[in-house]
């Protein structure tokens, strides 16, 4: 035979209860320590209630449930997720290096053609990434680093300190 008492909602959980037990219910969920909703006066049992609850309510937004990190679409939250998972589908068709997100494989895939799209504005070279460019501009912006112990120039700050360390045992914390 079914219960025949009408299902009510717990205004603090949102589990159904029959009229027979909503009032002992209610009296214990209060006890708990809930968790407020922080743009409603819902309250929650368990964070992940709550999370569901933000993000079906109050807005439309996707957030990453590791960082907390928040995203406008679940394409991007999907795209976010795969760098904590460790998914990586998208395969180089050339060498078959696996990559989280098709930007990167994109920026990878300029290694294996000649495109150089990044031209030194001082001399003219050309390089196929950005990173490649900027570094290489550094010449053009030249600082010597003199080491004070033996006069010996450089012109890169690392190359200096793997002097001062290698030649002189300067030790760099």
């Amino acid at each position: 035979m079914q219960n025949s008492f009408p299902r009510l909602f717990c205004r603090y959980c949102g589990r159904p209860q029959t009229s027979q037990t909503m009032l002992k219910h209610e009296c214990v969920m209060q006890q708990l320590e809930l968790i407020n909703c922080p743009h409603c006066e819902q309250r929650f049992q368990h964070l992940d209630a709550l999370k569901t609850h933000i993000q079906l309510i109050h807005n439309n937004v996707f957030q990453c449930h590791i960082c907390f990190k928040q995203f406008k679409q679940r394409c991007h939250l999907l795209t976010h997720l795969a760098q904590h998972t460790g998914d990586k589908r998208f395969i180089c068709a050339v060498c078959e290096k696996a990559f989280a997100r098709k930007d990167t494989l994109d920026v990878h895939m300029k290694i294996h053609n000649n495109e150089r799209a990044y031209e030194c504005q001082s001399c003219g070279q050309k390089f196929k990434q950005r990173g490649h460019l900027l570094r290489h501009e550094l010449i053009h912006k030249r600082t010597d680093y003199k080491c004070i112990q033996c006069g010996a120039v450089f012109q890169m700050d690392f190359e200096l300190r793997k002097h001062l360390e290698s030649a002189h045992g300067v030790v760099f914390k």
